[in-house]
């Protein structure tokens, strides 16, 4: 993704860079993400030839200065671009009037600093507003569109209207929207703050079952790692919001999806492997067994059985809300 470390790839500066480090570095193959921010539409021709799969652009502050919220002048004129790169554009969808007016509401009473309230400002009429906005940019400008981690059904349903309108709009959600809900927030605290935050279990049964009606297209993790020491202050609103997800993606969809509620090894293959390549433009060298094709395999043993534990994980800041510390 094109932010969470320095330098963002809002530049081909920053392509560079990033693109110098991996060729000596990575161990598994990878792709590169171009950024949308105020302020760079120049850069997306380069970008794009250098061959970013994808630009990335925040609706609300994203958390890090160097990548700020997208404005809606420059959010058109950016989807404009994107569509005559025949390029795709993936969006972070809150709204940032409503979250920062909730926010700011917040930190300037005596409300406790808490997981309860910190989920208050981010309500999913936030995502819906911002996702009702984006859906309609894209229908005006033809330009390709990914949702990223939906936290409810009521955005996938709108993605799902859009989409029988003739929008061209993917959809995804992630193992942690899928598995924990608002009350595991609040007892795991920092480690389980994530943007948007985890959902009611009742948000969590009707999330599953648009990943079950196929209205869900893609799971992704949303990896969002951090030192541990950005997840532990008792403020929440000073803590980190991420969860580290890649390790961890599939087994949790084994668990709650394949064994507790009989989502088919065929249905996770298609949400995690098979669909993602034919979205971001990586088909046919993933997603198909075939020659000439990645040889990209996962074995899963059926009858074996693991509790995660921390010293299982291979981040190198090993925590989970999965295994709660």
């Amino acid at each position: 993704m094109p932010l969470n470390s320095i330098p963002p790839t809002t530049t081909i500066s920053g392509f560079n860079t990033k693109q110098a480090a991996a060729s000596v570095f990575a161990r598994i193959d990878y792709a590169l993400w171009g950024g949308l921010i105020p302020g760079n539409i120049d850069q997306l021709s380069e970008l794009d030839e250098k061959g970013v799969i994808g630009f990335k652009a925040f609706l609300s502050t994203s958390g890090v200065e160097e990548f700020p919220c997208i404005d809606d002048l420059s959010l058109w004129k950016g989807m404009e671009e994107i569509l005559k790169l025949n390029s795709i554009l993936a969006v972070h969808a809150e709204s940032e009037m409503i979250t920062r007016q909730l926010t700011d509401a917040w930190l300037s009473s005596n409300a406790p600093r808490d997981m309860k309230n910190y989920t208050w400002t981010r309500p999913i009429l936030a995502e819906v507003e911002a996702v009702q906005r984006v859906l309609t940019y894209a229908e005006l400008t033809g330009c390709r569109l990914h949702i990223v981690h939906a936290s409810c059904a009521e955005v996938v349903h709108a993605v799902t209207l859009a989409k029988e309108r003739g929008v061209a709009v993917t959809v995804e959600t992630c193992p942690h929207y899928l598995a924990l809900s608002e009350e595991d927030a609040e007892k795991w605290h920092g480690i389980a703050k994530c943007a948007p935050p985890l959902r009611s279990r009742k948000e969590v049964e009707e999330l599953w079952e648009c990943v079950r009606s196929g209205e869900v297209d893609t799971i992704a993790s949303d990896h969002s790692p951090c030192p541990i020491e950005l997840k532990l202050s008792p403020d929440i609103s000073k803590v980190w919001g991420g969860i580290s997800g890649a390790q961890t993606s599939l087994l949790v969809l084994l668990e709650e999806g394949f064994v507790n509620r009989d989502l088919s090894l065929l249905d996770i293959a298609r949400l995690t492997a098979t669909t993602p390549p034919h979205i971001f433009g990586l088909y046919p060298q993933k997603g198909v067994l075939a020659v000439g094709s990645d040889a990209d395999i996962v074995l899963i043993d059926l009858v074996a059985s693991q509790i995660l534990q921390k010293e299982h994980l291979y981040y190198r800041h090993p925590h989970s809300p999965f295994i709660g510390k």
